[in-house]
């Protein structure tokens, strides 16, 4: 704060003049809204960027036909290495679209509260995700898809990681300050 507004600051105390309590009153609960987003509402809108960046990785595989290039990519690399491999990185690039939209979307405040339940939000859209799938007649309840749930969930736990360290840092030095 420069000097210029800290002298407005303090005339402004020194008027005595407050605000009306029905003011101060919607302030301080839009305030706590603000800080504090509801569960299901905040779990909505992850679920949303996690649908919407998922779907947009299918135009990186070819498997479905919506290739940007119309090309194979590396898919056919890594199904020569080996098709487990093909699998998991099907699965990590499947929930990174999702988790960096929801990075993009989703405001510190929802990712907070997230961060406590974000272990079983980020397994609930995998499991759906494979539901899906299975609904489409597009995956076979094989090995694969073990290798397939690893690399999504290793995409999941370590944005879930990076988003609770995030928070606990926040929370220290909340404390450090004295807040």
């Amino acid at each position: 704060m420069n000097k210029e507004n800290l002298k407005e600051f303090q005339s402004f105390l020194a008027n005595g003049l407050e605000p009306a309590r029905e003011v101060d009153n919607r302030l301080l609960e839009r305030m706590k809204q603000e800080l504090n987003p509801s569960l299901p509402k905040s779990v909505g809108k992850l679920f949303i960027c996690n649908a919407l960046g998922s779907s947009l990785t299918l135009f990186l595989c070819p498997q479905y036909g919506l290739s940007l290039t119309n090309m194979q990519g590396v898919m056919p690399w890594l199904m020569n290495v080996h098709p487990a491999l093909c699998f998991f990185v099907c699965g990590l690039l499947w929930m990174m679209g999702g988790q960096i939209l929801a990075n993009l979307f989703l405001s510190w405040d929802e990712r907070r509260v997230l961060s406590r339940y974000y272990w079983g939000t980020g397994f609930s859209f995998i499991l759906f995700s494979v539901l899906a799938f299975a609904c489409l007649g597009s995956l076979t309840f094989d090995g694969w898809l073990v290798a397939w749930g690893l690399g999504a969930l290793a995409v999941s736990s370590a944005f879930a990681i990076r988003i609770r360290l995030r928070v606990n840092r926040a929370l220290l030095a909340a404390r450090v300050v004295g807040i």
